[in-house]
This record gives C-alpha cells, sequence and structure tokens, in this order.
C-alpha cells in the first residue's frame, strides 16, 4: 500500500543502487584498469626509450663534431666509451665516398655509431657526415726589395 508521495508504508524510498548494479561496475573496473594500467606501464617504457635516443644522438653528434674539428678522424677506425655517459659507447669509421656523377672528388664519409643497451636489445645510433679534405698549404717565400 502506498501513501501519497510514494513511500511505501515500511518508510523506505526505492532509491539507491542494488547489488547488481554494484556488481556489473565492479567486474567493468576488474577488466578496464590492467589495460590501462599495462597502457601506462608502455608509455613509460617509450618515454624512456626516447630519452635515451636524445641522449645517444647528443653524443653522436658531439663526437662527430670533435673528430671533424680535431682532425682526428684521419686515423681512421676509433671508438671508446663516454666518461659522462655510463652505458653509451661509440664507434667512428671513414669509407671514400664513391658518387657516379662525381668521380674522383675526394669525398669521405664519416660515420659515427653510439650504442648502449636498453630493454635487453642492443641500440644503436648513427651520424654522417661527408669531409672534403682540404688541398694541402702550400707556403711560398718570397722577397722582395733585395739589392745587388
Amino acid at each position: 500500500m502506498k501513501i501519497k508521495n510514494g513511500i511505501s508504508k515500511r518508510g523506505k524510498s526505492s532509491a539507491g543502487f542494488t547489488l547488481l548494479e554494484v556488481l556489473t561496475a565492479l567486474a567493468i573496473l576488474a577488466i578496464v584498469l590492467p589495460v590501462a594500467m599495462e597502457g601506462i606501464g608502455l608509455v613509460t617504457q617509450l618515454a624512456g626509450l626516447t630519452r635515451q635516443r636524445a641522449v645517444a644522438s647528443n653524443l653522436a653528434e658531439t663526437k662527430l663534431n670533435e673528430l671533424v674539428v680535431t682532425g682526428s678522424w684521419n686515423n681512421g677506425a676509433s671508438g671508446g666509451d663516454f666518461s659522462t655517459n655510463p652505458g653509451y659507447s661509440w664507434q667512428a669509421s671513414t669509407q671514400t665516398c664513391q658518387e657516379p656523377d662525381l668521380p674522383n672528388a675526394g669525398l669521405t664519409e664519416l660515420d659515427v655509431t653510439v650504442a648502449w643497451q636498453s630493454l635487453g636489445r642492443q641500440r644503436h645510433v648513427t651520424m654522417t657526415t661527408l669531409l672534403y679534405p682540404s688541398p694541402p698549404s702550400s707556403s711560398t717565400s718570397t722577397t722582395t726589395g733585395g739589392t745587388q
């Protein structure tokens, strides 16, 4: 039996969640939450890998510039570790650049590869530049105003 305002004789209203609705919401959360957490973990790993690639790119560019400026690329292949960034190593190699359109151009290709270990795999970044050796400097001395 109902009274005018819709409240039953027992004095309870029908507002609120049923047990079935609560269990359904918990089941949906049990499915969605692990998938969301796995996505967050994947994004975190990719962000770390991106940071490592950026560090390796900066190291490769710095080493490439250092080899060009000091001229030590002429010594052939070389390599080593970075004291400021443990876990990263570098390897430099040179080869004569063969271009069919520019025979005997004298261009040398300099490659610097920076390698590191990440997520159980060996990763690497390579920077390349072309070098044109400068012509040998000639020192000629001339005398002027000599007497006879």
